[in-house]
């Protein structure tokens, strides 16, 4: 029997994201035991999430702080991880999937010494690495999020290499829960026939929040507007966690017409069963919109501040986004917005639009009893939609600071987020496509990938057998540029893009160049070395390390190349091996790997513009 051990220790909407993976190993592995390990405030959720067969819980705040109070040794803190660590591997795990991205996490995937271990670790000289292509491409995003449009459930599942056959989250509510659902609609007077919208106001940060004001002036508008919801009267019901009750207290004294507040009235069982119940949630970017997401209610998600809608988004079909379109979004982590005009310009009145058009979508996703699937393919529900709900839609793009995205999945299974507003094209949209082409086929099966490709002595991909594959990628990447987006016009763009394509070709120079400095040195390897040998080996060690400072500041120069050179960069930094020959065959790898990544991307865009013209 296969033993795996999932560590998800930081926010509950992170370990929310990472069911539809548990669902897929139980799928891949049947029989298996999966194990999950989790900070201990999280033992309430885990409770409904199913598939675990054991849960075991680290108090991540308060070890934290003993790594700095002068009270605890080195020594103390040491044994305090080892009972943990001890008990862990008493299991003798042959997976560790590690999704927590800190120190402590590291440790402990390292000290369980599985077969099979991915995600953060450290190597033998207790440096941090990362082992999964995917979870190499995480770490790449999260410095370089211009150009990443993979949601977090999709890299989990791909780091487990799997697939989110459901394409939902997964909760399971307690039946207690169902009942105190029951019973709080019935003593507030709220029937089946009513239409039930949840407000989440809260977040775990200021800047993720929309403000009070704007949530009460939203209430006023759907509870006098008329909707078309084929029920009763409109109701709406605030969400929120304790800390929270000012928030609802602000929109309840705020809005004219009457709301009912449940913030802070909820354990998390009574949260989703309530959630289950109302017909849309409008939210923020918060573990109550996951939530959701998991119990089938449909959401439309604010994102602004620090967060981005494709990293984070609601997960599942048919969900709307709305957000700020300003250079500025989303802001950077490390810093203090002073002034965040995302927040005005999200208008209670654009979101009451939002609101009507996914009222029309879900109406006419019923009489067609079919979802949206493919978007590249444009099959003719996309287009009926968009039709239908055409007057929403414009109505919101005239305030022209706002992009609209609906949430499907493309051809890989991975959501997607379709933009229903059209703007124009720009650079960054053009490679972020051409990358989501890309990705897949180079980090799914790094192995597989070759068979695509013939090479020959000098290292250089002979391209014709994977010239179908190429053509019908940038076909489907052109296709979706006209569909969704204003292409004309766009000289000072395409100018651009030109530069770009020339520096992946340099790319492609550098990598070639790097290969053969590893081959020459396995050669080396293979061989009694000489004292003029080794000298040779020291200048080509020298050689290399210039090149790789010449990609690194190519990827600084050309923006949109960085997350090629990014992943090179951390793949050299996860080589483990001293020994010049495995540490040069390694070496070799990524130098090809590269190399593979500059010309697809190039022969993607390239083929791409070729339509456009």
């Amino acid at each position: 029997m296969k033993k795996i051990l999932i560590i998800s220790m930081t926010r509950m909407g992170d370990l929310l994201q990472t069911t539809p993976l548990i669902a897929g190993l139980k799928r891949q592995y049947p029989g298996c035991e999966l194990s999950l390990l989790v900070n201990k405030g999280f033992v309430e959720i885990c409770h409904m999430i199913p598939f675990i067969d054991r849960l075991y819980t680290f108090d991540l705040d308060e070890f934290i702080p003993r790594l700095v109070r002068p009270e605890f040794s080195l020594v103390d803190n040491y044994y305090y991880l080892r009972r943990l660590v001890e008990q862990l591997k008493e299991q003798s795990f042959d997976m560790v999937l590690n999704l927590t991205h800190s120190r402590a996490s590291a440790v402990i995937a390292h000290f369980l010494d599985a077969p099979d271990t991915r995600g953060l670790t450290l190597d033998r000289e207790g440096y941090q690495i990362i082992k999964h292509p995917w979870m190499n491409y995480f770490f790449t995003a999260v410095r370089n999020r211009e150009f990443n449009q993979y949601n977090l459930v999709d890299i989990h599942c791909r780091c487990g290499d799997v697939n989110s056959n459901g394409r939902r989250l997964y909760l399971e509510i307690p039946p207690e829960a169902e009942r105190y659902s029951q019973e709080f609609l019935a003593q507030r007077g709220i029937s089946d026939q009513d239409f039930v919208i949840g407000f989440q106001p809260g977040a775990s940060q200021e800047d993720k929040r929309w403000p009070a004001d704007s949530f009460a002036r939203l209430a006023d508008l759907v509870m006098s507007a008329p909707l078309p919801t084929g029920k009763g009267p409109v109701k709406v019901i605030l969400f929120g966690a304790p800390h929270e009750k000012d928030i609802g207290e602000q929109i309840e004294s705020s809005a004219k017409t009457n709301v009912i507040n449940a913030i802070g009235k909820t354990n998390l069982a009574q949260l989703s069963a309530l959630l289950k119940r109302c017909d849309l949630l409008v939210t923020n970017d918060t573990g109550t919109m996951h939530i959701a997401c998991a119990v089938g209610t449909k959401v439309v998600a604010l994102f602004m501040g620090s967060v981005l809608s494709f990293e984070t988004g609601p997960y599942g079909e048919g969900n709307l986004v709305l957000e700020a379109n300003i250079p500025c979004s989303p802001c950077n982590h490390h810093l203090e917005c002073k002034d965040p005009v995302c927040k005005q310009y999200i208008r209670p009145e654009d979101v009451l639009q939002a609101i009507r058009l996914m009222l029309t979508f879900k109406q006419q996703a019923r009489n067609q009893n079919e979802e949206m699937r493919d978007p590249a393919s444009f099959v003719s529900p996309l287009s009926s939609l968009l039709s239908t709900g055409a007057e929403y839609i414009g109505n919101i793009a005239r305030h022209q600071k706002l992009r609209l995205f609906y949430t499907t999945f493309d051809q890989n299974g991975m959501l997607d987020f379709i933009p229903l507003i059209k703007c124009r094209l720009t650079k960054a949209d053009l490679f972020n496509l051409a990358y989501r082409q890309m990705w897949p086929l180079v980090l799914d099966s790094p192995c597989e990938m070759e068979k695509l490709v013939s090479w020959d002595e000098s290292g250089i991909p002979s391209e014709h057998r994977c010239d179908e594959l190429i053509e019908a990628r940038a076909e489907k990447l052109a296709q979706r540029c006209q569909f969704f987006y204003n292409v004309k016009g766009n000289g000072r763009v395409m100018l651009s893009v030109q530069d770009d394509l020339k520096a992946l070709e340099k790319l492609a120079r550098f990598s070639s160049r790097g290969l053969s400095g590893c081959e020459e040195l396995i050669r080396l390897s293979q061989e009694n070395l000489k004292p003029e040998d080794i000298e040779h080996a020291k200048k080509l060690g020298k050689r290399l390390l210039k090149l790789d400072e010449q990609i690194r500041l190519l990827g600084l120069v050309h923006q949109a190349l960085r997350p090629l050179t990014l992943m090179f960069t951390f793949g050299k930094a996860n080589l483990e091996d001293a020994e010049l020959f495995p540490l040069a065959v390694r070496s070799s790898r990524l130098y090809r790997l590269l190399r593979y990544e500059s010309i697809l991307l190039h022969r993607l865009i390239k083929g791409c513009l070729e339509r456009l013209t």
